[in-house]
């Protein structure tokens, strides 16, 4: 399983400090483009997750929510929302 993989699979068990870590190497490998862009929202998503569950609320709101705003990473607003 390769780093993208990894980090995906811990994602979706909700193990984001963990998932963060492994998306992040598959970030450092991923040329400038949309797919570096997804990673990247990805990580954010998965450290602002992180301080949600730490109860880390200033944070993760002053940290994390303009990144989200933007439009490259609608996906990851989408998926806040399903939460």
């Amino acid at each position: 399983m390769n780093d993208y993989q990894q980090g995906i699979s811990l994602f979706q068990e909700g193990h984001w400090f963990e998932a963060h870590e492994y998306l992040e190497k598959a970030w450092k490998e991923t040329p400038p483009g949309p797919d570096r862009l997804f990673l990247q929202g990805l990580i954010q998503l998965a450290v602002s997750l992180e301080h949600g569950r730490r109860g880390n609320q200033e944070s993760r709101s002053e940290e994390h929510t303009s990144e989200l705003q933007s439009p490259c990473n609608f996906v990851c607003r989408l998926l806040l929302e399903k939460k």
